[in-house]
């Protein structure tokens, strides 16, 4: 053994040995947890604790041998029989138990000085008790096998408090989605990617397996599925938005891959053991072109095309022919055969009817069976689909327009789009599972878009998943129970490494846990965050790379008479924030925030958090530009929540917003937009200014008409005329609408008015239309 490895182990075992834990700091949120505080603890030795469990216990068997691993003179499991007079002192005991309120996935963890028992029902509350035991013990074992560097420590010992858990789970279903069509992962990081969310007590893993741009399960009926629809010629360089579509750049690098049927049996038989059902998603009517790139028959012009190289909503989809079902069908024996999920999953979102209008079969299907249009050929696709699995004692999942098309009872809503097609459902009698995007979607921006990976757009900070609840206040008592839980999803255009997708989903994961694990009443935002720290150790011990967004400093800006009062924060205990406000980056030599501070001026705000005297956080970095408006408050109405940025009053924090700081802007969603700024006294007033967003291609329209006003006492108003519209040059999405005028009034009203819904050919056409502004600016 190397001197350096025999240090670090004197070291840690001289630490671990004076380690007295006062608290139970569990991710998720245990539903009821009983401290003694008097009493003394459990003294766990990885060593020499022995396990005692009934022959049938496999999770006993499963924690014994990780820890043999590293300690072979450990006893192997003992038998717990309650006939035989057995020494139990020092040890952990599993016991089966029969308590209804556990549920299947339900356990009690009891701690004494003496030793430590696990109760369950079933075995997968044994395995979920296992995951709460590895945190009550700590980072050094869990997930080894994932961290080259591990070194055991000889005599390690861990004090775990006397205590008593008592734990089941919200929801049946906690899922978690995985896009591996835009970018593919190879077989044995889906296993540890499974680890990662059994740790996490999620219990699904929806597997999204073919899209435009590749299709990743090997169908042996269908061979070019494999050489043909599995690999595309080349990638969108940058992002989609950086150019316009007829602009895109692209790599020439042959790309792809698929699972064998071997890999996935071997994959579906892992995540059972882990108490994972995976659910593999095949898209149909749309998202098809690699498909149809093999086997062009399938379509409505038969004409050779390929697999796609960029993203989007494309208008090749499934014809419905015969033919084309009796595809679908073979498809789908075989995904059956694989996998042993009751619900399959079908896609069904972002469906464009072009080729249905402009093939001739599509319009005699619709005159021979009297659909009213081409919607109707949607849900009929669905229908078939729907009942050859339901013969086949299967289930679908879809995302939520196929609810709008037309479903059966028995078919299970995915809400993306946001919380309505969750609720639509629940009242229609549907189940359904919801992943609103504004708050569930991991491949959105977690923090300031400049000093973040670029990502898909949109913005799930940590807090905004966290405090999200699935099931909607309108829903009644007997509705709500038809909401079966949650899911996350993280889409993999932009992420095309292991290490920028675990950065995308970490801790994003430990908020989605807790969300669907605990109870409803579990809402302490800083006490999560407190009992993240146990659980980041993990991440890091297991090599995971997890994003630190949520420890960058925050701002709070405020109107005051000598100025504007900026307030720094961070979530990082026990962290140091040093700021600069002339350009310089800062650092430990930089001024050290202790206090509120005002500005007067134009600066560059630049932030950092240090601990332990290394950097710990992202850079912050704030232009202010302070106007008569900075740190006013404002009304109004018809924000959406899902986009309602963040700081008390965002519009008017002196922070200009651009195509990628989805932080900044605040939305409304089919609405006008209607602010009403208070200037706080008389104002002389010489110009108005607001901006606003043109991203189509995210559901982002700028607003038909802009109108201004002024008053004095918010009751008459006067309309300020020519409202000029100037797109900004550096930041073409952006517009900027401004008025000049000299006027002396207390208020400001700007008015955007909404175009309502998407328009015809756009891929949302129907759908209610975002419309987003930043920054009221008042000179």
């Amino acid at each position: 053994m190397s001197v350096r490895k025999l240090l670090l182990q004197v070291l840690l075992l001289a630490a671990f040995c004076t380690v007295q834990a006062q608290s139970v700091e569990i991710i998720p949120q245990p539903t009821k947890v009983d401290i003694r505080k008097n009493a003394q603890g459990f003294t766990f030795s990885a060593e020499k604790t022995k396990v005692f469990a009934p022959d049938n216990c496999e999770t006993a068997r499963i924690f014994n041998e990780s820890l043999q691993a590293y300690y072979p003179q450990r006893e192997d499991v003992q038998r717990k029989d309650d006939k035989m007079a057995q020494n139990l002192d020092g040890s952990i005991i599993f016991i089966n138990t029969a308590m209804k309120n556990l549920g299947s996935e339900g356990y009690i963890i009891d701690v004494n000085s003496r030793r430590i028992t696990i109760e369950a029902n079933e075995e997968t509350g044994f395995f979920y008790a296992l995951q709460t035991l590895w945190q009550l013990i700590g980072e050094d074992f869990y997930l080894n096998q994932y961290n080259e560097d591990f070194v055991p420590v000889v005599g390690y010992v861990k004090q775990i408090p006397s205590c008593k858990i008592e734990d089941y789970p919200r929801f049946s279903y906690r899922g978690k989605h995985l896009d591996c069509a835009r970018h593919f992962w190879d077989a044995n990081y889906i296993k540890k990617y499974i680890d990662l969310l059994a740790f996490h007590k999620l219990n699904t893993f929806h597997w999204h397996l073919t899209d435009d741009q590749g299709w990743r399960i090997e169908i042996k009926k269908y061979p070019k599925l494999q050489s043909v629809a599995a690999y595309r010629n080349g990638t969108l360089i940058g992002h989609y938005s950086d150019r316009p579509e007829s602009e895109h750049i692209y790599d020439t690098i042959r790309y792809g891959g698929y699972y064998t049927q071997e890999q996935i049996k071997d994959i579906v038989a892992y995540a059972k053991k882990r108490h994972i059902t995976i659910i593999p998603e095949i898209e149909l009517p749309g998202h098809a072109q690699a498909a149809l790139a093999a086997y062009p028959e399938f379509s409505c012009r038969n004409v050779p095309i390929e697999v796609c190289k960029t993203w989007g909503v494309l208008d090749d989809v499934f014809c419905p022919k015969e033919e084309t079902f009796k595809f679908l069908e073979d498809v789908l024996d075989e995904v059956m055969a694989l996998f042993p999920s009751e619900y399959i999953h079908i896609g069904g979102d972002e469906c464009p009817t072009v080729r249905w209008k402009e093939c001739d079969y599509c319009q005699n299907l619709m005159k021979e069976k009297g659909f009213k249009n081409e919607n109707d050929i949607q849900a009929y696709f669905t229908t078939r689909i729907e009942d050859y699995l339901n013969k086949h004692g299967r289930k679908i999942i879809g995302w939520d327009e196929i609810l709008e098309k037309g479903v059966r009872q028995s078919a299970t809503i995915l809400s993306w789009q946001g919380e309505q097609g969750a609720i639509n459902a629940a009242k229609r009698g549907n189940n359904a599972i919801m992943a609103a995007s504004a708050y569930l979607y991991f491949n959105f921006y977690q923090g300031i878009a400049a000093s973040e990976p670029v990502s898909f757009g949109g913005f799930t900070p940590l807090k905004k998943t966290y405090t999200f609840d699935p099931v909607s206040d309108v829903l009644t008592q007997e509705e709500s129970k038809h909401i079966l839980g949650m899911q996350a999803c993280t889409w993999t255009e932009y992420i095309d490494n292991t290490t920028l997708l675990e950065y995308n989903d970490m801790p994003r994961l430990a908020a989605l846990s807790e969300r669907a694990w605990s109870k409803k009443e579990v809402r302490d935002y800083d006490d999560f965050v407190n009992r993240l720290d146990n659980v980041l150790k993990i991440y890091e011990h297991a090599g995971f790379n997890y994003s630190k967004s949520h420890f960058a400093v925050s701002v709070q800006s405020e109107s005051k008479k000598n100025g504007i009062e900026l307030s720094l924060s961070s979530k990082l205990r026990n962290g140091t924030i040093y700021y600069t406000l002339d350009g310089s980056t800062p650092n430990e030599n930089s001024k050290k925030y202790t206090k509120p501070f005002i500005i007067k001026n134009d600066v560059v705000l630049q932030a950092v958090v240090y601990k332990d005297g290394k950097k710990f956080s992202p850079l912050l970095k704030t232009n202010y530009h302070i106007n008569k408006a900075t740190g006013k408050k404002y009304e109004m109405s018809d924000i959406n929540p899902q986009y309602s940025s963040t700081g008390k009053y965002p519009l008017t924090d002196g922070v200009c917003g651009n195509k990628k700081s989805y932080d900044s802007w605040v939305g409304t969603y089919g609405k006008d937009y209607n602010v009403v700024l208070d200037l706080e006294k008389p104002t002389e007033i010489n110009s108005i200014g607001i901006n606003f967003m043109d991203e189509q291609g995210s559901w982002i329209f700028l607003p038909e008409e802009v109108k201004m006003y002024v008053s004095n006492d918010k009751q008459s108003w006067q309309q300020v005329s020519n409202v000029e519209q100037t797109r900004l040059k550096d930041n073409a999405s952006v517009v900027n609408y401004k008025a000049n005028c000299k006027q002396k009034a207390r208020y400001v009203k700007i008015l955007g008015v909404s175009i309502g819904n998407c328009p015809e050919g756009h891929s949302g056409a129907g759908y209610p239309a975002h419309t987003f502004a930043d920054e009221i600016e008042v000179r």
